[in-house]
């Protein structure tokens, strides 16, 4: 029995295995253009971002010289002669910054609630020294005027500015002196001391920062921290925490991750405190408080992190870059606000800003409002954390929308395979039977054929 094949590709000619398939000319171009052109906006999304960085941070240190007239000096005069008075006057004149007159009984607390950046006090008895010693009643003459600043607050630009408010401390005395001798008759001054140096400036440090160090340490200290906490948030959720997905219960997979992300924050937060407590001073307040702080402002930064994921995807990391570059820069790190363009005060409700000022109380004891920073950092991370939440969840119902769609098309293919095999199964047995039903009949005719007997051989 021969079976004669009905497939109609038997005898179609096949491609000769190893050869290469060659690609039309007018599609390899049209390719190139695709990749120069994307190319092309890739390196412009990039010049344009380290443009608007650098312009950034040039923007909050360009000139700050012109919006120094916004500063304001505090000046208390407890003294109640006239030369004191005289000397506020001066003072007020010569100071390139606004200077506003109050009555105080604790000069020393008012900078320290952060009220003000710089506080010249003249103390009670000034008039009295001043003139003891013009007129040699005084013995041993010491006469100070008390500028009070808070270094804690900002080390670098107290450092710039002091010097300032003590020139136009001189210049407030010299006048004063010419004041005094056109005014007053005085007999012979047996001190010369008192006429080289009539007035001296004191310098009172609030909240004193050691060194430039710890003011590093609560300004730059705190980008660093951003870039590896984004480094390690990326790292772990695109390789570690990505590979559990779907494969676990979902709720599971939630906990588990949260679990991770606290032990990182954990483990970045302790670091930062003991390396602090061994290469910086006595904090002001706990070591325990500077950890539980920082505890906060990591596990913020992670939910940021992660919703840039969810929203920004391969972009996150130009997303970190030029939000950290951003909040540095609107911060106070470097530049207080009042010598800056008043565009970066809206720095007020950035992470930056409130996670600086708040080390800064920690450590240094300046600018109390720690709950206010608090809160802020707890906002960030409620937020955060919810949009969190609800873009995992979206992920979640589409992850399993789509695990249907694959199980239904599964389902779809194997019940066409099926009945494909059925159809090629039922052609091939409706053929052989065609074919056998053809050989029995043409047997049966061979056969009748040979078993007839020929008339002629029978006949007489």
């Amino acid at each position: 029995m021969t079976h004669v094949s009905t497939d109609k590709t038997a005898g179609a000619p096949t491609p000769a295995t190893g050869m290469k398939q060659f690609i039309p000319t007018k599609q390899i171009v049209k390719m190139t253009i695709k990749v120069i052109l994307y190319a092309l906006l890739c390196s412009g999304l990039v010049f344009l971002l380290l443009c608007f960085v650098i312009a950034l941070v040039l923007g909050g240190l360009w000139n700050p010289f012109v919006y120094m007239k916004q500063l304001e000096v505090v000046v208390v005069n407890n003294d109640v002669g006239v030369v004191g008075s005289f000397m506020t006057n001066n003072f007020s004149s010569y100071c390139p910054y606004g200077v506003r007159t109050m009555a105080l009984d604790d000069p020393k607390g008012y900078i320290g609630d952060a009220r003000a950046w710089f506080l010249l006090h003249v103390p009670s008895g000034f008039s009295d020294k001043l003139m003891g010693g013009l007129n040699g009643t005084v013995t041993i003459y010491e006469n100070n005027i008390e500028l009070i600043v808070d270094e804690g607050r900002s080390y670098l630009v107290l450092a710039i500015l002091e010097p300032i408010l003590i020139e136009s401390v001189k210049k407030a005395t010299d006048k004063l002196m010419l004041q005094i001798f056109a005014n007053t008759s005085l007999s012979a001054v047996k001190d010369l001391n008192v006429l080289l140096n009539p007035v001296s400036v004191k310098t009172t440090i609030v909240h004193p920062d050691t060194y430039f160090g710890q003011d590093i340490a609560t300004g730059l200290l705190n980008v660093f921290v951003f870039i590896l906490t984004t480094l390690i948030t990326l790292l772990t959720t695109n390789a570690y925490m990505a590979g559990l997905f779907g494969k676990i219960n979902f709720v599971a997979f939630y906990a588990i991750k949260q679990v991770h992300n606290f032990f990182n924050a954990v483990l970045l937060s302790a670091t930062i405190t003991v390396a602090l407590l061994c290469f910086s001073s006595p904090f002001y307040e706990s070591p325990g408080l500077y950890f539980l702080f920082y505890l906060l402002a990591i596990l913020t930064i992670i939910n940021l992190i992660e919703l840039a994921l969810y929203i920004l995807r391969q972009y996150t990391i130009l997303f970190a870059l030029a939000f950290a570059v951003l909040n540095f820069s609107t911060s106070t790190a470097l530049v207080m606000y009042e010598i800056q363009h008043p565009f970066y005060q809206f720095g007020y409700g950035l992470l930056m800003y409130n996670i600086v000022n708040g080390a800064r109380y920690i450590m240094f004891g300046s600018d109390n409002k720690i709950g206010l920073y608090v809160g802020v950092l707890v906002i960030w991370l409620v937020c955060c954390w919810t949009l969190c939440l609800i873009f995992y969840i979206a992920k979640v119902f589409h992850f399993m929308r789509m695990q249907k769609k694959l199980a239904s098309k599964q389902e779809q293919e194997a019940q066409k395979q099926e009945k494909e095999i059925e159809e090629q199964a039922g052609g091939i047995i409706a053929h052989d039977i065609t074919d056998v039903e053809h050989e029995v009949e043409k047997e049966l005719q061979d056969y009748g054929q040979n078993t007839i007997p020929d008339p002629s051989i029978d006949a007489p």
